[in-house]
């Protein structure tokens, strides 16, 4: 159980860092 638990987090982390990479590519390319 704990295996998953950490699996599912670190899926919901590396998800969060792509969407705030890409959020600041945008907005740095739109400025």
């Amino acid at each position: 159980m704990i295996e998953e638990a950490v699996n599912v987090w670190l899926v919901l982390l590396f998800m969060g860092w792509v969407l705030a990479l890409v959020a600041w590519a945008a907005g740095g390319s739109r400025k």
